[in-house]
């Protein structure tokens, strides 16, 4: 929800019943090197930043990584 209140997913992946724990957010390579610079793992892939939310992430990690974007 909070990847959509930010308007970093496409329309597309916004219409999808399920999904999974990987999200190619919208971001230019001046959000990806500042995600990388605080150590965000992620890699850009076509027009955008793919990032994975796995089980293992604590709340504060994500709020961590939404805090960049």
């Amino acid at each position: 929800e909070r990847l959509k209140t930010k308007k970093l997913l496409d329309t597309k992946i916004l219409k999808r019943n399920n999904h999974s724990n990987i999200f190619n957010i919208k971001g230019d390579k001046r959000l990806y090197k500042n995600l990388l610079d605080n150590k965000v793992i992620c890699s850009q892939r076509g027009n955008g930043i793919r990032i994975s939310i796995n089980f293992y992430n604590t709340k504060s990690e994500i709020d961590y990584f939404l805090s960049f974007v």
